[in-house]
């Protein structure tokens, strides 16, 4: 959005500047300087344009969920530490001495230095940013197919959201802005992606993902729900998200699973929990999976199991295993069959 609002300002000075009239309605004694477009610049924009969602110029279908955090965010990645700093836990402690189990964060100003640069219309764009793979979902031969591709992309989204955010929180966006943002390559056709601030109590953004030229869309709206859980923030999204294949008359409906931000007061890492549900009434396949939490002892942080069914059969189509964060493994009856 920043550099959107730079472009904007750039084609203003374009437009309107002439320098004989702005010379001659000078006060006597002041100067006028010319600034070329080029230079509106800052160090947030810079940000901007290598934080942008952008794929890897030989992304496939097969590689487009094997990118690196460096490849799709590398300079961005900002961890905060609360621990290092004792100006910064005093502050954190000073806020959480004020707070209840249960205290709506988004009604609680959080401290400048646990702030992440950006809104949380563009961490959105985060989530979504397997462009190719999105495509691919349409290309699947058969409903069974289309299912697994479309649950693999529904998996893969959350590690391209978490890695972006360093345990920070994004800035509460304001009602009626918008964020847009485009994955242009030379191996895959255009895909727009746009997410607006439609309700401001409750909080609520509408989002927008589509691919015209493979008729292929994401719609959805999701109304984040903070609240304070003593040493942790559990975020609750509430809403509901559908691909749409209009080649194949299909919608794949999902709900969302909790976000648990730990160890506020040190250094903050996320999680998720909860079973979420992806169906396809159409074809009748459906799928459930479940995030766990890490245990207080032991345990496997980001684990994550489930399977995807077929409504008329009592059997599983396949099992689902493994760590969001890493690697994960659809296992089918036949054992050739493995994908991850």
């Amino acid at each position: 959005m920043l550099a959107a609002q730079a472009k904007q300002t750039a084609v203003v000075v374009v437009e309107e500047v002439d320098h004989t009239s702005a010379v001659n309605s000078l006060i006597p004694g002041s100067t006028i300087e010319w600034i070329p477009p080029s230079d509106v610049e800052s160090s947030s924009i810079k940000n901007k344009e290598i934080s942008s969602p952008v794929s890897a110029p030989n992304e496939t279908a097969e590689n487009d969920a094997s990118l690196s955090d460096e490849t799709l965010y590398e300079g961005t990645i900002d961890q905060l530490d609360i621990e290092g700093d004792k100006e910064k836990k005093s502050v954190v402690l000073q806020l959480l001495s004020q707070l209840k189990l249960g205290t709506d964060m988004t009604r609680v100003t959080s401290p400048v230095f646990a702030l992440e640069r950006r809104s949380l219309l563009e961490m959105y764009a985060d989530f979504l940013s397997r462009p190719r793979m999105f495509q691919s979902i349409t290309e699947g031969d058969s409903p069974e197919e289309r299912m697994i591709r479309t649950t693999k992309y529904f998996l893969t989204a959350f590690f391209s959201g978490k890695i972006s955010s360093g345990g920070r929180k994004p800035y509460n966006p304001i009602l009626g802005e918008f964020f847009e943002c485009t994955w242009n390559n030379s191996d895959y056709d255009p895909v727009k992606f746009t997410a607006e601030q439609v309700s401001h109590n409750p909080p609520i953004t509408a989002l927008h993902l589509e691919s015209p030229s493979k008729r292929v869309q994401l719609t959805g709206h999701v109304w984040s729900k903070p609240k304070f859980l003593g040493m942790a923030v559990g975020v609750e999204l509430d809403g509901e998200i559908c691909i749409s294949l209009l080649e194949h008359d299909e919608e794949y409906l999902f709900t969302l699973p909790t976000v648990y931000v730990r160890s506020i007061l040190t250094l903050p890492w996320v999680e998720l929990g909860g079973v979420v549900k992806v169906v396809c009434r159409k074809s009748g396949y459906q799928g459930t999976l479940e995030f766990h939490t890490k245990p207080s002892y032991g345990g496997v942080a980001n684990g994550v199991s489930g399977d995807i069914r077929d409504a008329s059969s009592t059997s599983a189509l396949c099992e689902i295993s493994g760590v969001w964060t890493g690697e994960m493994k659809m296992t089918f009856g036949d054992p050739g069959r493995e994908r991850f």
